[in-house]
């Protein structure tokens, strides 16, 4: 039989070729998987983190972080936790490799220093700028610590507490009444730990529509204004959270101020206020997100947040790279914006309602993770 050489040492040339190339592959893979992302940082109780594997082809995640099979995943941990995955791969040798990797993400549990925040001591006095009124009556221009809105005043309707919700519950009532101008409605000295991040929140609840009388309360630390809500929604208890702060001292002031939409329009302003709270789980949580690796500037570049500063309202634009998910952090290190996509290139979102400040955003850009920050004004 006649042997046709030139196609044998063809045949030869290109099974060789095919044969490094594949071994370019295989050398791509360790037989070792590791865990980055949060994997070992410190964060508040039920903060949403990404975890991310890599040095193998598939991936399995234990069942506290879902049993999932993608190479990253959020958890969000209520306590201490840890995680195992096991990816499977082929090794440089060209063999088949399951590797284990364990991380830990460790939970500080958060610490109120408001002092009966939910007003349910019998202590039925706070530091105001209003003076302590009585129960079963009307008169305004005056504060008390009581059951229900129309224990104050029986014109009122029947308005619970916000932490129990029924007549067990004690909270503090406001009945402001006009020009009376701005006012405290409520002051407390509390301990801090200097460098620590803390959160000021509170529930309120007002008697009258603000379409008429509207009115908003100012959050107000160690003399300096924080925060202000919107007019206070009526008929329902609604919590309103301003931007974290860090401590300087070991004691910090914190007051409630009620302030006037209208100029001198200001009466009715009654309403009811619960649950005070001034909390802390250390320093910044934002930390936990500077172990997750970028991808390199290039990429990071072509990614344009606008307008930034933005009022709420803004736009991501991928320059035609494919966004995959988007996930939105406040300055406490708490996911309020999480949007997964399939092949979209231009994101609106909208932190419309959210505290002002600055947001982390992270994108999973093209199958790698790229960071943002977006001021809010």
């Amino acid at each position: 039989m006649k042997v046709n050489f030139s196609i044998l040492f063809f045949i030869l040339i290109n099974y060789t070729s095919l044969a490094q190339n594949e071994e370019k592959v295989v050398t791509a893979q360790t037989s070792n998987v590791t865990i980055g992302g949060a994997c070992g940082m410190s964060i508040c109780p039920n903060t949403s983190v990404l975890l991310i594997a890599s040095g193998a082809f598939s991936y399995t995640w234990s069942v506290n972080a879902n049993g999932s099979t993608n190479d990253s995943v959020y958890v969000s941990p209520s306590v201490t936790t840890v995680y195992t995955v096991t990816g499977e791969g082929i090794n440089s040798n060209g063999e088949p490799f399951i590797s284990t990797a364990t991380c830990t993400v460790f939970v500080n549990q958060i610490t109120d220093v408001v002092i009966n925040g939910n007003f349910s001591s019998t202590t039925n006095t706070v530091n105001s700028s209003l003076p302590l009124g009585v129960i079963n009556s009307c008169a305004d221009n005056v504060y008390v610590i009581t059951l229900s809105m129309n224990t104050k005043c029986s014109l009122w309707p029947v308005v619970y507490d916000h932490t129990i919700g029924n007549s067990s519950g004690r909270f503090l009532v406001i009945d402001n009444g006009f020009n009376t101008g701005v006012q405290t409605a409520w002051s407390q000295t509390v301990s801090t730990v200097p460098g620590n991040s803390y959160r000021f929140s509170f529930w309120a609840n007002c008697i009258y529509s603000q379409i008429t009388y509207p009115f908003k309360i100012r959050t107000i630390i160690n003399g300096l204004s924080t925060y202000t809500t919107n007019p206070i929604t009526p008929g329902i208890w609604k919590q309103y959270i301003a931007p974290a702060y860090t401590a300087t001292s070991n004691i910090t002031t914190l007051s409630l101020f009620i302030e006037s939409v209208n100029g001198t329009k200001d009466a009715y302003r009654d309403f009811g206020i619960d649950d005070i709270s001034f909390a802390t789980c250390g320093q910044d949580s934002l930390q936990i997100l500077t172990g997750i690796k970028n991808s390199d500037e290039k990429d990071s570049e072509s990614i344009i947040l606008y307008p930034n500063p933005s009022s709420g309202i803004f736009f991501v634009n991928s320059n035609k790279a494919i966004l995959k998910n988007i996930n939105v952090y406040d300055n406490f290190g708490r996911l309020v914006i999480e949007k997964k996509m399939s092949k979209e290139q231009l994101v609106e979102l909208d932190l419309t309602g959210q505290p002002k400040g600055i947001y982390l955003i992270t994108l999973l850009l093209n199958d790698r993770l790229q960071r943002k920050r977006i001021v809010i004004q």
